[in-house]
């Protein structure tokens, strides 16, 4: 009895992990799926087995980025609720920075253990003894989370030449205004630190705030 035909990519020889591994290799202005293949010589429709397209290999690369730098991280024992929160919350965006230009394409898409699993395992853990119920804490480690990638995002865009895009149109639009108008605005943009660690904490420490009184509440 005949054996199950190959496709293009296991003729190749090759594997997402390789893929992957050599798309990261490769700048993000020259990542194309046609790079990655002169690369690992072979066709492109080789890719195709395990990757559809561009933008499917940088959501990968992104991910691999940003799995790599949380499972670094030893999950700590959480004691308290808030410290799990804060944790979270902290190392959710230390990963999410970790992607760089390809923050945009980031995708949270489950993973192994001792990765990303472990720490909700352990978060869900001690918010269920605190006594959250399970859809509060759910929502809560979701807000963290978008929290820690929109600041990332914003980090990462504020760091490119020219600034953040916001702050830039904001100063645009100041300087068509007469001198001394827009006082609040002109001392928000002269701060300067709208997207620093700062305004990370600051997030983080207002929703612990606003859990504490829901428990309370409860």
């Amino acid at each position: 009895m005949a054996g199950k035909r190959r496709g293009p990519g296991e003729r190749a020889g090759l594997s997402l992990q390789q893929i992957v591994e050599t798309a990261r290799s490769i700048e993000v202005e020259s990542l194309t799926m046609q790079a990655v293949a002169r690369r690992l010589g072979v066709q492109r429709s080789a890719l195709n087995y395990y990757v559809a397209d561009r933008n499917e290999l940088l959501r990968l690369v992104a991910f691999d980025a940003f799995e790599g730098a949380f499972a670094a991280v030893a999950v700590p024992e959480f004691t308290e609720w808030q410290e799990a929160i804060r944790w979270f919350g902290l190392q959710a965006s230390t990963a999410a920075m970790a992607t760089g230009q390809l923050v945009e394409y980031f995708r949270y898409q489950g993973g192994s253990a001792g990765s990303p699993l472990e720490a909700l395992e352990s978060y869900l853990a001690v918010m269920k003894s605190a006594g959250f119920d399970t859809n509060t804490a759910t929502r809560a480690l979701q807000m963290v989370a978008d929290v820690a990638f929109m600041w990332a995002r914003d980090r990462l865009l504020s760091s490119r030449e020219g600034g953040h895009p916001q702050a830039r149109e904001l100063k645009n639009a100041l300087a068509d205004t007469p001198e001394g108008s827009y006082a609040a605005a002109r001392e928000l943009i002269e701060r300067g630190d709208q997207f620093g660690a700062a305004q990370l904490d600051f997030a983080i420490n207002l929703m612990i705030d606003g859990l504490k009184q829901r428990l309370g509440e409860a």
